[in-house]
């Protein structure tokens, strides 16, 4: 308390915040400090977060929640500044997202324009390269032109930005949008920037997105960025609730083999054939029969007799046909291993840990 108080009377700003303090002198001013994962988690007074190594974390100095701060004229709480900017920081970067969904729509329509047949393709071209000679163009065609007009405009805002500014809105496209086109260049787009958002990403988007080509395409960009912790971001895939992103992470992980991802690649393989559970498919005809009669009570109010009443079973005919879902998944798993480690024991999950156990370290 007295050095909160000291530092309040030296710095009157200091008392109208959290204040964390690192270990290489810096002084974070913010609210809600939150352990996260091997670390913290800090909501800065500009309203963006701020994930502190817990290596680098030093002291916490907290204020009183109903301190106020002059923000744009007005005393608020702390709190209530970071609500304001974190607000407008969303409505900035949606944005940004539909600069980004301008520009794929434009590169779609240039790909479009550029397909026409006819005799005006030297005018296309011209159009094409900025000349826009309108009226000599058909009036669908000249609504293709705007369009291009404008998504290269949006192109040029996007590219503007400063480098993690651009990969931050990449990756809420790519993650979000519902703009195929937006994806696919967002997948593009990220390949040219390295950096562990970017691959995280592209990851996310090669193992649960709808479209193979987005996709691949993911896959292609996080070879060009080419991280040696590629493999590592697949990792949490090979859990997933949905057989085909488990699938997906394990081919993933042999394209980029990494020893680190051997211990999940083991545990996964035992889980495949009992936590995951199992899944079939009937192809059968169901055929209703009368099998047997009971006695029954039955009558009326003034007399009790005994009726035959049937009994009624049916008759399944056909077959089970037991989805090979897990056999997949067990052999992307194997080949993913066999990339690592260059051993194969197929399936084996016992000799391939015994493997593992010894040779760990190697």
């Amino acid at each position: 308390m007295l050095l909160l108080a000291l530092g309040a009377a030296c710095f009157p700003a200091l008392a109208l915040a959290d204040w964390v303090s690192l270990r290489n002198g810096d002084h974070l001013r913010g609210i809600d400090l939150q352990k996260y994962g091997k670390g913290y988690r800090f909501t800065l007074e500009n309203g963006k977060v701020r994930y502190i190594d817990g290596k680098e974390f030093f002291h916490l100095e907290k204020s009183p929640a109903s301190e106020r701060l002059a923000f744009r004229g007005k005393k608020i709480t702390l709190r209530k500044k970071i609500s304001i900017l974190q607000k407008e920081l969303l409505e900035q970067l949606a944005g940004r997202v539909k600069d980004v969904e301008t520009w794929a729509r434009g590169e779609a329509a240039l790909a479009k324009l550029k397909k026409k047949p006819g005799d005006a393709e030297v005018k296309k071209k011209r159009v094409i390269v900025g000349a826009f000679p309108l009226a000599d163009l058909r009036k669908q065609d000249q609504k293709l032109v705007a369009v291009i007009e404008n998504g290269n405009k949006a192109r040029e805002k996007t590219l503007r930005l400063q480098e993690s500014a651009q990969v931050e809105v990449l990756s809420r496209v790519l993650a979000g949008s519902r703009l195929a086109a937006a994806r696919r260049l967002a997948s593009r787009e990220l390949g040219k920037h390295v950096s562990s958002n970017s691959v995280a990403g592209l990851a996310r988007s090669a193992m649960v997105d709808d479209y193979r080509s987005i996709r691949d395409q993911s896959l292609n960009s996080l070879k060009k960025i080419n991280s040696e912790q590629t493999a590592m971001f697949f990792t949490p895939g090979l859990r997933n609730e949905n057989p085909h992103v488990r699938t997906r992470a394990a081919n993933a992980i042999s394209v980029f083999p990494n020893r680190a991802a051997v211990p999940e690649l083991l545990t996964t393989m035992r889980m495949t054939w009992s936590g995951f559970g199992r899944a079939f498919t009937m192809q059968v005809t169901q055929r209703s029969y009368i099998a047997d009669y009971e006695l029954v009570s039955g009558g009326t109010g003034f007399s009790i007799v005994e009726v035959a009443d049937p009994v009624i079973r049916t008759n399944l005919e056909g077959v089970a046909l037991d989805v090979k879902v897990r056999q997949v998944e067990m052999i992307a798993r194997v080949r993913a291993l066999h990339k690592i480690t260059g051993q194969d024991f197929g399936t084996n999950v016992r000799a391939w840990e015994q493997w593992w156990a010894k040779n760990r370290n190697n």
